[in-house]
Parts: structure tokens; C-alpha cells; sequence
């Protein structure tokens, strides 16, 4: 390849660089999919996290502080999943030094809250 062919082909490719950026752009203006966003403080802990995970379940939790294996310690969960072969079930957890003290669950139309 000579000179003005690479020079062509380099062209070429910036093109179309450009304008997969600008489709990615239009994308992500519109709405980002992704299975899971962590937003985290300025010390890198963990403080939300919205999940989609493999067995079908997803949650969103919202965590005051977590331990060393970066379970939630105080905070609050929100959880819904729909299992094969078991009914679908969503609910709300919240935990305060890593023992759940309150929980709502729902599961196929029965609702249980759990208080102290």
C-alpha cells in the first residue's frame, strides 16, 4: 500500500469512528442500559447500587455504611425477582448493623410486613 492508500484508508476508518461516536452519544442521551451502576462516596464505599443479576432477580440498595465483605450494614434494599418454576416476588429490607430490622415481602399477592 502506498502512501496516499494508507493516508485514504486512515481517513476511512476516522469516519467511521466518528460517526460511531456521535450514535453513541445520541444513545446515551436518550438512556444508558447496563446491568449494574454503583455510585460511590469519596472514601469508595459503596452507597447505591442498582443491579440485574443472572438468576433473574434485580435490586436497588442504598447502604449508610458497609462491612469488610461489603454487605450492607445500615441501609435499605429493594428487591424484586421472579424465579423459574417459583412464584414472582418483590420487597423491602432494612437492616441496622447487619441484622434486617424491618422487611416487607411480596409474593404472589400475599404480603407480609415483618416489625420488630
Amino acid at each position: 500500500m502506498d502512501t496516499k492508500q494508507e493516508v485514504s484508508a486512515l481517513r476511512a476508518e476516522v469516519e467511521a469512528l466518528r460517526a460511531d461516536l456521535a450514535q453513541l452519544r445520541e444513545r446515551l442521551a436518550n438512556e444508558v442500559r447496563t446491568r449494574r451502576v454503583i455510585v460511590q462516596d469519596a472514601d469508595t464505599v459503596e452507597r447505591i447500587v442498582l443491579a440485574v443479576h443472572d438468576d433473574g432477580s434485580a435490586a436497588v440498595e442504598v447502604a449508610a455504611n458497609r462491612n469488610a465483605d461489603d454487605e450492607i450494614v445500615t441501609g435499605i434494599e429493594l428487591f424484586a425477582q421472579a424465579p423459574q418454576n417459583r412464584p414472582a416476588e418483590a420487597g423491602l429490607a432494612i437492616t441496622f448493623e447487619e441484622d434486617v430490622v424491618a422487611s416487607l415481602d411480596c409474593l404472589a399477592g400475599t404480603t407480609i410486613l415483618n416489625l420488630p
